[in-house]
């Protein structure tokens, strides 16, 4: 049978639905083997592909003017729903909380969007005044039913229990495809007028448009933050962040040139003169930690959506100060680390240990920092401290030694190479590793070499 869509695989199984001349024959294929389970018959021909409910197989037949549910175990059918109409179904029908939408065409000027009880085949509504929606299923986002269509422009927002329309988008034009949805909300769609637009699903409006330079007929593909789409021309990405922006000042309204930083990553902005800023973020559920030295730090968490900017300004008291001591000592032996440098993430405060591994610090603003270490021959530290306002904080660290070092390592071969055996490697130079040589177990001589630029010839001299 000719084959017109990609088939539909769920729980093991690919059912293959379309034919788009005479009736369409549906086959359930073990996905595994490709063993034939069963096989049935529908009326009329299929276009764009099934769809999942409720242990059912939903196939929509254009020239049957009908909608079937066919059982998952044997293929028999359990109900079907006609149009009585001149409309068929052609568009993947969307399925959620036991409801199927589907919509209804003529390939012309004609459509009907429909709600159905995917136990029972019940029409709960319908809602007409579509035009041909030709292969642009219903998107459903929350308790909205979004419509386009390639013969009305505009998107439009319905009511999944009513059926009452509850937006209308004009700005956008028409379509033959399916727009996507993020997991915030936004709707992205490409239409006929060469234009990408960011919809909020919500209540209908654009938060961006970008133009694509071509039409587009094809759904584009998010992930991670990244919006994938195909024109009749390119392939095309988009990077979707989520924004935070604002100003930070102190309590008497003066800018404050503070950081701005999404906790436990380098994703960092500092404030300008004017206290002000502008952080972009991927895509989700994020603490931020705000602050500037001296003052009270504001860490809260924010749910970034592609497109969408919080607008916030914050107003920070000042803080008194902490003191702190501690200790760095050997993960291995457990004798104490000399020299180690230390530095206060987002500060310009920096210390190091002396020759007995201690360190103590004075008048140090309240608030969480974090804290990173290095020394030659162990793996960079780091760790998070909090310092309270009139209390002594003690704290004892261990680094964690590198078991070999690796001198003149072309392209980190032999560094990579033993690290892939599970080892802790540091690849050196000859500067200043004298004064670390008996932090490693091993030291590996690896050679020197010199490239010339101009002929690429390479030389390796031997240690």
């Amino acid at each position: 049978m000719p084959i017109y869509e990609s088939p539909l695989y769920h729980d093991g199984v690919l059912y293959l639905t379309s034919n788009i001349s005479g009736n369409t024959t549906v086959v359930a294929i073990q996905a595994e083997n490709g063993s034939e389970l069963w096989r049935t018959e529908v009326q009329g021909d299929t276009y764009f592909g099934a769809a999942i409910a409720e242990e059912q197989l939903v196939v929509g037949s254009y020239s049957g003017r009908a909608i079937y549910a066919l059982s998952l175990e044997d293929g028999s059918e359990n109900w079907h729903v006609q149009t009585g109409s001149q409309e068929g179904f052609a568009a993947t029908p969307a399925v959620k909380d036991g409801t199927i939408y589907a919509f209804s065409t003529n390939f012309s000027a004609n459509g009907t969007l429909y709600a159905i009880e995917a136990n029972s085949g019940t029409v709960l509504w319908e809602a007409d005044g579509m035009g041909d929606t030709q292969a642009a299923g219903p998107v459903v986002a929350g308790s909205v039913v979004i419509a386009s269509s390639a013969t009305v422009g505009g998107v439009r927002g319905f009511d999944t229990d009513t059926g009452e329309m509850i937006w209308e988008n004009r700005e956008v034009g028409t379509t033959v495809n399916n727009g996507a949805m993020d997991g915030s909300g936004t709707f992205y769609l490409s239409d006929n007028t060469n234009t990408l637009t960011a919809i909020d699903s919500a209540n209908g409006e654009s938060l961006g448009q970008w133009g694509i330079g071509a039409a587009s007929s094809s759904t584009p593909a998010i992930l991670d933050g990244n919006l994938f789409m195909t024109t009749h021309d390119a392939l095309l990405s988009f990077l979707s962040p989520g924004m935070l922006t604002g100003v930070i000042a102190d309590e008497s309204g003066e800018a404050l040139q503070g950081t701005v930083r999404v906790v436990g990553t380098d994703q960092v902005v500092t404030a300008d003169e004017q206290g002000e800023f502008l952080l972009e973020v991927l895509p989700g559920e994020h603490e931020v930690r705000v602050g500037a030295y001296g003052y009270e730090q504001v860490i809260e968490t924010l749910e970034f959506r592609s497109g969408h900017i919080h607008e916030q300004e914050y107003s920070l008291a000042p803080v008194g100060d902490g003191r702190f001591i501690g200790t760095v000592t050997n993960e291995r032996t457990g004798e104490p680390i000399s020299g180690v440098e230390f530095s206060l993430q987002d500060t310009e405060i920096k210390w190091t240990t002396n020759e007995s591994g201690r360190f103590e610090l004075d008048n140090i603003a309240a608030g969480t920092y974090t804290v990173t270490a290095k020394a030659g021959g162990y793996e960079d530290f780091q760790s998070e401290l909090t310092i309270v306002e009139g209390q002594r904080k003690r704290v004892d660290w261990q680094m964690a030694p590198f078991d070999i070092a690796v001198l003149n390592d072309y392209e980190s071969s032999i560094t990579d190479l033993i690290t892939q055996q599970g080892y802790r490697v540091e690849e050196r130079e000859w500067d200043g590793f004298v004064d670390d040589i008996e932090r490693y177990e091993v030291v590996y001589l690896n050679g020197a070499y010199v490239q010339a630029a101009g002929n690429r010839v390479m030389r390796k001299y031997e240690i």
